[in-house]
């Protein structure tokens, strides 16, 4: 699958997910490790890694893994922004 398109479930976390109503996706830094074929298993999570109160910004770390070996097909790092 081509980078971005996996990156992409990364970032579907985020928006469908967390942080909730009101935030936006400042930018994406993205790094792509390894390939991933068509029919395999993927799974994506994102973890809050640090919260800068008076910008209302949160940075998060996300990964795309296969479950079927545990290797890291892309790396990201996210900023968030609420606007309310």
């Amino acid at each position: 699958a081509q980078g971005q398109l996996m990156s992409s479930l990364i970032i579907g976390v985020i928006g469908s997910q967390l942080p909730g109503p009101g935030w936006f996706c400042l930018g994406v830094n993205a790094d792509f490790i390894l390939p991933c074929f068509p029919g395999e298993e993927v799974v994506a999570s994102v973890r809050a890694q640090q919260k800068i109160e008076a910008l209302n910004v949160i940075l998060w770390d996300g990964r795309l893994e296969r479950p079927a070996d545990g290797k890291t097909l892309v790396r990201a790092s996210i900023k968030t922004k609420f606007m309310y």
